[in-house]
């Protein structure tokens, strides 16, 4: 974005410069509570994931938990676990590359508001 010094400013357009403002802040607002959303589904996501890997273990270790196992095995599908992960993770790279986008963008118009104050 152009640096726009004090005097080439369209003061005309300050509202407009003021609403773009707060509209960038309120969606950077929302993308981060959508980032948090997909992180903590992420998080959940794993920790199904390890817990399965722990009753697993038990089944291979234990014989009389070899039942659990081929129920597990039949009504589990740990390939749609892993496709939920790995669609969760472009998910949360793609709100973050949005985030970080409009996060810059807030910031520089910030900083241009600040400069035409001054």
């Amino acid at each position: 974005m152009a640096r726009i010094n004090p005097d080439q400013y369209n003061f005309g357009m300050e509202r407009t410069d003021e609403q773009m403002i707060q509209t960038l802040a309120m969606t950077q607002e929302a993308l981060s509570l959508q980032l948090k959303e997909k992180s903590d589904l992420y998080k959940l996501i794993v920790k199904k994931k390890v817990l399965t890997k722990a009753l697993d273990h038990m089944a291979h270790s234990n014989p009389v938990r070899a039942a659990f196992k081929q129920w597990k095995n039949s009504t589990c599908k740990l390939v749609s676990h892993k496709m939920e992960l790995v669609e969760s993770r472009r998910e949360k790279a793609e709100l973050k590359q949005q985030y970080d986008l409009l996060h810059s963008q807030n910031e520089e118009l910030k900083g241009a508001v600040v400069a035409k104050i001054q």
